[in-house]
């Protein structure tokens, strides 16, 4: 079977995209295409901009939400792409 991850690469994009230009959050938090092989990464996306780096696929298994406890200084509110269930009008 192969798992093709594109059509929630998107809504991916196009929400994290929106919420940053929206100025609801200091950044969004997701995963990016590492650079050796099938591996991810989880990647801070501060400007529009660089959302469009954001992925997911089966190789996303980090819990993103640890992510934001290793930070020095103080964080504005962060959107985590934990779970997306890419509803019209939900976000």
């Amino acid at each position: 079977m192969i798992f093709h991850a594109q059509p929630i690469n998107q809504p991916i994009k196009q929400i994290s995209k929106k919420r940053l230009e929206q100025g609801r959050e200091d950044g969004v938090i997701g995963f990016r295409q590492a650079s050796c092989g099938y591996m991810t990464e989880p990647y801070r996306a501060n400007i529009s901009e660089a959302s469009d780096a954001l992925m997911f696929d089966g190789n996303c298994r980090m819990n993103l939400v640890t992510c934001r406890t290793h930070r020095s200084g103080k964080d504005g509110p962060v959107f985590v792409l934990a779970e997306l269930n890419p509803t019209p009008g939900e976000f």
